[in-house]
């Protein structure tokens, strides 16, 4: 169920608001607590949870980035708000996955995080263009855009 909940935010990532977050997060939180509960009490093997929930995790997190690389490479932003939560939602699979995680990913998930890591630079000028072209917005709204291009060196 709370992958259904998952995979609905994604569905509907550019229309969800932090207020919607909060049951997404509250089911994460709950279900992930089950599961290293279960760990502790030896009603699963701690190995097995290490793996599943590396497995999980790193999953998400590249599902979350492509549906973000997708939106910023169709141009489809709302506004700097979401342009911003978009990069750093791509930057997460960077930031997050530890090195146990990345022996676990299968060769697409590999060579997706290889794909969207060699677009990150593009999406600076992108969105650095549609933030100062959209009404109300000023050059200060782009300054996770700009650390993008640094991050981005570091990536590839």
């Amino acid at each position: 169920m709370e992958d259904f909940f998952f995979r609905s935010f994604l569905a509907s990532i550019d229309e969800c608001s932090a207020l919607g977050m909060a049951d997404i997060t509250d089911m994460t939180a709950n279900i992930c607590d089950s599961i290293y509960k279960e760990a502790s009490n030896g009603k699963i093997k701690a190995d097995e949870t290490i793996t599943y929930m590396s497995m999980r995790t790193g999953r998400r997190l590249l599902l979350n980035a492509k549906v973000c690389h997708e939106k910023l490479k169709r141009g489809i932003v709302k506004d700097s708000q979401y342009a911003n939560a978009y990069l750093w939602m791509m930057l997460q699979p960077y930031l997050s996955i530890d090195a146990l995680a990345i022996t676990m990913l299968t060769p697409e998930q590999i060579r997706l995080m290889t794909d969207m890591a060699k677009g990150l630079s593009g999406y600076h000028f992108q969105i650095r263009q549609q933030t100062l072209n959209r009404s109300g917005c000023d050059h200060k709204n782009t300054e996770s855009a700009n650390s993008i291009i640094h991050i981005n060196h570091l990536i590839i």
